[in-house]
């Protein structure tokens, strides 16, 4: 009898995972931190920062306000437009171990956004893109220059903490649709209210969750888990309406038809942020569209088209949810009218990158037939360029001059930024501080603060009764209170001690502890025997823990 031939070859082995898979999340700490670690140095820009961390400075301290974040607007306790108290939060959970040193906020900001590069690499896997590819534009998503202002400016941290309720709300979501446990039901409803009280943005993540949790699996839109995930989401954004509703904010009073209007004016804006993702050349501190370039737009539109022509097996409907995410996340962007705010920040990129990088990995640079190594090679190459950006642009967010002369140089149209610069180099280039100021003046008398500094700097040339107008007028648009000093000052001079009075007292009902105010106004009730109200403005500055002038102390 033959012998039957035995099979010599070895049953095939399951492919071991290479160490860069092995570790991916080492690899993309490790990123983050190499490139991010440097703004740990970085100091104020006085753009919002100031307000959040010195400003609010005594809010900070009281833990008590994590509630009272809640009944408020971000920036005033009375008068807000923007509810965002997380984000207050943030601040208050921040100050309780860095105080006011600014680099324990940088600190905060780069977790913030280590967390959400992690969580956006589980989520890419979670999507049906291979850990590869996943990690690939995770990668890129961690070192992208785009982003260099959502983590170096510490109010970026608005949307990097955005990113990681809306990126868990997406996750709990993907989870429940195959695993239909009531604990995701419950994680998609804290992550979803946790996003909703961060940013105004994350009610489109309602929208966007039904393309990623239904129309891309393909799942039926009615069936009893669809059901239940609508009702969580329902509730969610119900509790989210009703507390907005009860926090002391000021109505907008814009209608429908304006924030229409503003949103056909702006959405050339959708083009501009385009070419900033896949060709970041023309990025500022403080953009604005007059002062944007379409043509990366056009150029980047015309590239993803050959990217896609060439690609093999496109997901479809992938595609569609990776630009229809890009486009509902930027939708805010396009409702807020130029008269409130004309600025398109780069930092309200950072959650829309979601969908372009779920658009690029239907294209030909990740649907190849390179090997894993060369496809890791060529991401290495890039991420190396992008980070080298980043390095750069870095040191525009170091301090207040080095910011302002950035916003002045890529937005010179701003009457805003050619304000601020001027108003910090008023000591040390005088001629170049007045030439930015009326150059503001000229590009919006109504701009908010333009008032307050045209007159500042005409105080500061000794011309103090010719600055009155421009306090006046200053109070009349914004009611800025530190327009009561000079005010003071001036009704002095003319020796009207009952408008200066007036002026102080409101000045020191917004800065109570301002010292030279104190003084000045306990002085002019003595002056002008107003002995009853000099006894109460006297128990008000020891209940400060200011003290009497030693002139005034026997008087009492």
């Amino acid at each position: 009898m033959k012998k039957q031939p035995t099979n010599t070859k070895k049953p095939k082995q399951p492919l071991k995972e290479n160490l860069l898979m092995k570790y991916a999340w080492l690899w993309l700490s490790l990123a983050v931190l190499l490139v991010y670690t440097p703004t740990v140095n970085l100091g104020f820009t006085e753009l919002d920062d100031t307000i959040f961390i010195k400003e609010m400075g005594a809010y900070n301290k009281d833990a008590s306000n994590l509630f009272t974040s809640f009944r408020r607007g971000v920036f005033s306790d009375s008068k807000g437009t923007y509810y965002r108290p997380l984000l207050l939060n943030s601040f208050i959970i921040n100050a309780a171990f860095s105080k006011q040193q600014i680099g324990g906020y940088h600190i905060v900001n780069i977790l913030l956004h280590l967390g959400a590069v992690l969580l956006l690499f589980v989520l890419l896997q979670k999507l049906g893109i291979k850990k590869m590819a996943a990690f690939c534009l995770s990668m890129l998503f961690a070192v992208h220059v785009v982003l260099t202002q959502a983590v170096t400016w510490i109010p970026g941290r608005n949307d990097t903490l955005l990113a990681l309720f809306v990126f868990s709300f997406f996750i709990a979501g993907i989870n429940y649709g195959r695993s239909p446990e009531r604990k995701w039901l419950i994680f998609q409803f804290v992550a979803l209210l946790a996003a909703l009280f961060t940013k105004e943005t994350a009610v489109f993540a309602l929208p966007v969750a039904w393309l990623l949790c239904i129309f891309l699996p393909q799942k039926s839109w009615k069936d009893t888990k669809a059901m239940s995930m609508y009702g969580v989401w329902i509730a969610g954004a119900l509790i989210y309406f009703l507390a907005r509703s009860q926090a002391n904010l000021e109505q907008s009073g814009l209608a429908i038809k304006e924030l229409l209007g503003s949103a056909l004016g702006r959405f050339p804006v959708i083009l501009a942020y385009l070419g900033k993702v896949f060709l970041p050349f023309n990025l500022s501190v403080f953009p604005m569209l007059q002062d944007m370039t379409l043509l990366y737009g056009f150029l980047t539109l015309a590239g993803l088209g050959v990217l896609v022509y060439f690609s093999r097996k496109n997901n479809w409907r992938m595609m569609l949810v990776g630009a229809s995410t890009f486009v509902l996340f930027l939708i805010p962007a396009l409702l807020v009218p130029d008269a409130v705010n004309n600025q398109d920040f780069e930092h309200r990129l950072y959650v829309p990158m979601l969908g372009m990088l779920l658009l690029l990995s239907e294209t030909v640079l990740l649907k190849n037939n390179w090997s894993e190594r060369h496809l890791a090679m060529g991401t290495g190459a890039l991420v190396l360029v992008l980070a080298l950006m980043n390095w750069y642009r870095q040191p525009l967010f170091n301090d207040p001059i080095s910011f302002w002369k950035a916003a002045v140089e890529s937005s010179p149209n701003s009457a805003y930024a050619n304000m601020m610069l001027a108003a910090r180099l008023d000591n040390t280039d005088m001629q170049r501080a007045k030439t930015l100021m009326q150059k503001a003046y000229d590009l919006d008398p109504n701009q908010k603060y333009i008032n307050y500094y045209q007159g500042s700097l005409l105080v500061t040339e000794g011309k103090l009764l010719e600055s009155e107008p421009y306090f006046l007028a200053e109070i009349k648009n914004s009611d800025y209170y530190k327009c009561y000093s000079p005010l003071a000052e001036i009704a002095f001079k003319k020796q009207d001690p009952n408008a200066a009075i007036q002026y102080l007292e409101k000045y020191l009902a917004v800065d109570g502890a301002d010292v030279e105010m104190n003084n000045n106004l306990l002085m002019l009730y003595l002056q002008s025997n107003q002995l009853e109200k000099a006894r109460d403005q006297a128990a008000k500055m020891r209940l400060r823990g200011l003290t009497i002038p030693a002139d005034f102390q026997g008087k009492f």
